[in-house]
């Protein structure tokens, strides 16, 4: 029995298209978890690039233009936290702990930080939309020689957490989880400002202070202090927090020159306690550390700040200007300036230029597949007999052939004896 062709753009107006079927499946109320391939304040989420117990954090980016009116690309970094999470929000906290530093006019801080360009909340989930960095100083580590970062470029980042903390202190925060994983570069490890090379995230432990560093306290000692015999108090990475806290005192500002002090060391060279230590063991080293042993630790010329951070007693302002002196003194003899590549730029930027040209390797591909299919939609079906296998003479086989509507693709395959059609359309 004959039956009426069927055509390509009756095809069409009955199948619904990929995109119409990925926007049916998208939820009108996506959760945290289920935001690539969204918008949000005329960001496009990307892809995932961190996870953590309530939130997720993405690589988003948008279209604008810069001040001579070329279009660019920029990126950013979402990050989506569940709404119904029962704990306090870290995020809330971080966003106010950066918009108080944004807010500080007077003082160098945003290179130090992220920027907030968004921060909303949506039916189940809270965001913020911030600055996208690059990797942090943990997994930089692992894949530097001797896993330390050398002189030149060590002592560059150290001023850099430094002068963050001093403006940190100057809103009344302390950070309290100060350690390399919470130390980051820029992103695609291209400085945005020539004399910045490392920034301070990570907020969800900080805490702000009633008082300046400058300024009268209360009682900030225990009554009783902790020994090393006793179950270990902390917060944040047991290897870089402040000794005192082990001891039992009310966190303050030396406590986050005591965690820069141990970052220092553990990027230079290595901290005096080791992973195979049990945590006991480790406050019990911390206890027992004096100036002289902690020396070895960084370069020659630096044994003087470690006088200068073990001195600074619980009522005492740090002496951020005294170290960053010494610090500056430094790169002075050392000849070094900040201009100069650190030590993992030249290699992060290019892996990240093989990355990024095999990505637009992957697009182009993709468009010309999808070209190629568009093309097979214009061209019509056609109808073709089948003969019947009882036929014995031609006249029978055009009597008991049965036609049927037969794809270009298909005929296209039969054609080329099965090739692929990729390779037939080439």
């Amino acid at each position: 029995m004959a039956t009426t062709p069927i055509h390509s753009a009756n095809l069409k107006a009955n199948v619904p298209t990929f995109i119409q079927k990925l926007k049916s499946t998208k939820s009108a109320h996506p959760a945290y978890d289920e935001l690539v391939g969204r918008r949000i304040k005329g960001w496009k989420i990307k892809e995932i690039i961190g996870k953590g117990t309530y939130g997720f954090i993405y690589k988003c980016t948008k279209r604008t233009r810069n001040k001579s009116g070329r279009e660019i690309r920029e990126y950013a970094a979402l990050k989506a936290e569940c709404i119904t999470n029962k704990n306090p929000s870290s995020m809330n906290k971080e966003a106010c702990i950066l918009n108080s530093l944004k807010k500080s006019s007077q003082q160098k801080c945003t290179p130090f930080f992220a920027d907030i360009f968004e921060y909303g909340e949506k039916t189940k989930f809270t965001y913020m939309i911030t600055t996208l960095f690059g990797p942090n100083l943990f997994d930089i580590l692992v894949s530097m020689p001797n896993k330390k970062i050398e002189e030149r470029t060590w002592v560059r980042v150290i001023m850099n957490v430094l002068e963050g903390l001093k403006i940190l202190h100057k809103r009344k925060f302390i950070h309290l989880d100060l350690k390399p994983a919470n130390i980051v570069i820029d992103h695609n490890a291209v400085r945005k400002q020539t004399d910045v090379v490392a920034h301070i995230i990570d907020f969800g432990l900080a805490r702000k202070l009633s008082y300046h560093s400058n300024e009268p306290k209360g009682n900030l000692e225990p009554d009783v202090l902790r020994t090393e015999l006793e179950e270990p108090i902390w917060v944040g990475s047991i290897y870089h927090c402040s000794p005192f806290i082990h001891r039992g005192y009310l966190p303050t500002y030396r406590d986050d020159i005591y965690s820069w002090l141990y970052v220092a060391m553990d990027l230079y060279k290595e901290l005096p306690w080791t992973p195979a230590d049990t945590e006991q063991e480790i406050v019990k080293k911390k206890f027992e550390s004096t100036e002289g042993q902690l020396k070895k630790y960084l370069p020659p010329e630096l044994g003087n700040i470690i006088g200068k951070v073990m001195n600074c007693g619980v009522y005492d302002k740090p002496d951020y200007d005294g170290i960053y002196l010494c610090l500056k003194q430094f790169m002075t003899i050392k000849s070094i300036a900040w201009n100069e590549p650190c030590e993992w730029e030249p290699i992060l930027q290019k892996q990240y230029l093989e990355k990024e040209k095999e990505e637009q390797q992957q697009t182009i591909r993709k468009t010309v597949d999808i070209v190629k299919e568009q093309l097979m939609d214009t061209i019509p079906n056609s109808e073709v007999l089948i003969p019947s296998n009882k036929a014995t003479t031609p006249e029978m086989q055009n009597k008991n052939s049965e036609r049927v509507v037969v794809s270009k693709k298909e005929q296209i395959k039969k054609e080329s004896g099965g090739v692929n059609l990729n390779n037939s359309m080439k």
